[in-house]
């Protein structure tokens, strides 16, 4: 059974591959300040954020799988994005990165697996230097950028994160009730 356990855990790693993986795209994207400090709880460093780029993307429902042995990463440029729902029942992921993100510059896609708090500044650039995927076009950013909102803390960033759920994701509407409650 010790020989099997390996063989198991490297299959379902390989299984969570992002070979397949189809590229997300790009739905709603948003700016956002913090009047109190987030806890950014997504990569191994845990910075404390006061901005950062709220992403709508659409996604295949099989790559959105959440996984507890790594499954693909979100991301956005160098870092993990922050999910806060899981997008496979209606196949969008609404997700935030710290800092206001040039997405013309900053491509999104599926990193290799593992956990996003595994994941440090030379991992996360080891990830971006992997992928093959460009970022969208200026017009397209444009097209999709909604206007910046201010927000005082991680509870009022969730409740604005629960409206997207509802508009994109309405399948998942308990969780974002959830975060109207106050839970994350």
């Amino acid at each position: 059974m010790q020989i099997l356990k390996p063989a198991l855990v490297a299959l379902a790693v390989a299984f969570g591959s992002t070979a397949h993986a189809t590229a997300p795209e790009l739905i709603l994207s948003q700016s956002f300040s913090l009047s109190q400090a987030h806890s950014y709880l997504w990569t191994k460093e845990k910075p404390e954020i006061t901005e950062g780029t709220i992403v709508v993307v659409g996604v295949e429902s099989e790559d959105a799988q959440v996984r507890q042995v790594g499954g693909p990463v979100l991301y956005v440029g160098p870092v993990p994005a922050e999910r806060v729902n899981n997008g496979d029942m209606d196949g969008a992921i609404i997700a935030f990165v710290p800092g206001h993100i040039d997405l013309s510059k900053t491509p999104i896609y599926w990193g290799p697996p593992t956990l996003p708090e595994r994941v440090d500044e030379k991992a996360g650039a080891a990830a971006l230097r992997s992928t093959r995927v460009a970022p969208h076009s200026k017009a397209t950013i444009d097209a999709l950028r909604k206007p910046a909102a201010q927000l005082n803390d991680t509870a009022d960033l969730y409740r604005h994160l629960a409206n997207l759920i509802d508009t994109h994701a309405p399948s998942e509407r308990e969780r974002a009730q959830g975060y109207r409650g106050g839970l994350r």
